[in-house]
């Protein structure tokens, strides 16, 4: 039987996986927008996608692919190929995937997350931050509560309808830092399962347990997406409280025991914004010390909150920035093309003009100041290029 095309705008994520936030919502994938869907039903989806039509709320993917990036709904489809052929052929499909965001409980403050990502938040998000964007009372206490990962109850609910898994993702919060995911781990170890499933952690690797790290080998393969928005001073910058030398240092053990582990991939995602639009290069030098750490990280444009968007940054910085990007892109050859992807649809990113974006660059340069004066360093320390062209120019 001949491959069927695949739709434009279909995903195999509605059919195989569940996607679990940090609230304990469900939702088709990570990335799904459910607010802006509104209240179309699953199978209304599944039935667009099938059509070749775009959900509202795949926008993210959409965006990527407009401008020429390789999108998660293209990763994934690529990941399961033979599901894909499967759904098209009107095959049911069952539960083969588990996407598990385990709460909120993380060591970080990243100016670019909420409190929704990280209890750091919690106490001064409204002080730190423009009142449009604050949260009530009630909401801040709300982020306090125990997440779902904290009752036994939902992680047996899981383990009955994971008889046929074949990957397990997990992301926080820190999900280096959840006792609950090593005892779920533990299960399918004890049962024999773990090694027809293949893992994958997103994490900022401030944290390796070797309690963890030893339980990788028991499954077919483990994948590590690491969350860096820089090399050193600039990253420590974005993502308050963490310390790049600890970092470095357990990248260098798990390039070194790659193999032992069972490593598949270890890879780099870069939250792609205002304060490193200029400084992409230096991560990417930092990574080429490594034997088996892919080579360039994956740009991901962040979008909310809007005003640390790249895109409010004045037209000649953004030109500069995509001007070095475009550098690095063509010095990789060599790098696989769906990061070298990334490099470009940032390029198109930057050169998109967006009126509405750029007259938040006052809001950018006020809270920029304000959460310095609340923890340091300063960005004429980090990164005193963009420091001078935003400040002095």
């Amino acid at each position: 039987m001949s491959e069927k095309l695949i739709p434009n705008g279909f995903c195999v994520l509605p059919w195989v996986s569940q996607f679990r936030d940090n609230d304990g919502v469900t939702a088709p994938c990570c990335l799904y927008r459910a607010q802006e869907a509104g209240a179309l039903k699953l199978s209304d989806l599944k039935q667009a996608m099938l059509k070749g039509e775009w959900s509202p709320g795949c926008k993210d993917c959409q965006s990527f692919e407009s401008r020429g990036g390789s999108s998660y709904r293209l990763q994934r489809n690529q990941q399961y190929p033979l599901e894909c052929q499967q759904i098209l052929d009107g095959k049911a499909q069952g539960l083969i995937d588990l996407d598990l965001r385990v709460g909120n409980l993380c060591n970080l403050r990243c100016k670019m997350c909420g409190p929704s990502s990280t209890r750091k938040w919690v106490q001064n998000w409204n002080e730190l931050h423009p009142k449009e964007y604050g949260f009530s009372e009630n909401a801040l206490k709300g982020f306090l509560v125990n997440p779902w990962s904290r009752d036994p109850s939902q992680w047996d609910d899981l383990w009955q309808r994971s008889q046929n898994l074949k990957t397990l993702n997990f992301a926080g919060g820190e999900p280096f830092l959840s006792p609950e995911v090593e005892v779920f781990l533990q299960r399918f170890i004890d049962s024999g399962q773990a090694a027809q499933i293949s893992l994958h952690f997103i994490t900022n690797l401030t944290v390796l347990p070797e309690s963890l790290l030893t339980k990788f080998s028991s499954f077919q393969q483990t994948s590590l997406t690491v969350s860096l928005d820089g090399a050193w001073e600039l990253n420590d910058y974005i993502r308050s409280l963490s310390d790049f030398e600890v970092i470095a240092k357990h990248l260098h053990v798990l390039d070194q025991r790659f193999h032992e582990l069972k490593l598949d991939r270890i890879s780099v995602n870069t939250t792609f914004q205002a304060y490193n639009v200029l400084g992409i290069q230096a991560l990417v030098d930092f990574l080429k010390q490594f034997k088996n750490i892919l080579p360039l990280p994956y740009l991901n444009p962040l979008t909310d909150p809007d005003y640390f968007s790249a895109k409010v940054l004045p037209s000649d910085l953004r030109s500069l920035g995509a001007e070095r990007l475009e550098k690095i892109a063509t010095e990789s050859v060599h790098a696989p093309e769906w990061l070298r992807s990334s490099f470009q649809q940032s390029i198109q990113f930057l050169r998109e003009e967006s009126p509405a974006h750029e007259r938040l660059l006052g809001v950018l340069l006020k809270e920029t100041l304000k959460l310095e004066k609340a923890s340091g360093p300063s960005l004429k320390q980090v990164a005193p290029e963009l420091y001078m062209a935003l400040y002095l120019s």
